[in-house]
């Protein structure tokens, strides 16, 4: 019947596959797309990728012109070894003047940033300020968020940076 119907070789075998794992290999589906298709769930799947998400509560240091600084809030996902944190702080600089400001933040995941290229971000405020840069400080290994003052005021500040898991 196969044959009067016109189904080609390659078609007939796969219906005679005795099961889905055979006929999946006969498709030249690899082992690792074998393990995401049997996966129980997204959130498994998802695991199997090497995808994952969370808040985490950073621990910030005061490094340059802060009198005080506050953590509001942190996302970060992880594909890979690439982590996408995001999220915002309050930060009150002790001078103005164009006064280079820096606080420190813990990763949601530990890294050895042992150079500047394992992460890079970006950091803006409600205030009247500079944005700011994010860097990896590679002695302690943790970002360092820094921006010129120009006020004094205590202010809220968002981040957006990426870097390395090693």
């Amino acid at each position: 019947a196969q044959t009067t119907l016109g189904i080609s070789t390659f078609i007939k075998t796969l219906i005679d596959d005795a099961d889905a794992g055979t006929a999946q290999t006969t498709l030249g589906i690899s082992t690792f797309i074998k393990t995401l298709i049997d996966d129980a769930s997204a959130t498994v799947a998802l695991a199997t990728l090497g995808i994952s998400s969370g808040t985490w509560t950073a621990t910030l240091t005061n490094i340059v012109n802060v009198d005080a600084s506050s953590w509001s809030g942190g996302n970060y996902e992880i594909f890979g070894t690439r982590c996408h944190c995001w999220g915002r702080l309050t930060i009150d600089p002790t001078a103005a003047a164009n006064t280079t400001t820096q606080v420190g933040v813990s990763l949601p995941v530990a890294s050895n940033l042992s150079s500047s290229v394992h992460l890079s971000g970006l950091l803006t405020s409600n205030l009247n300020q500079r944005s700011g840069t994010i860097a990896a400080d590679t002695t302690n290994d943790r970002a360092t968020l820094s921006f010129n003052s120009e006020v004094t005021t205590n202010g809220t500040y968002y981040f957006d940076f990426w870097y390395t898991i090693i």
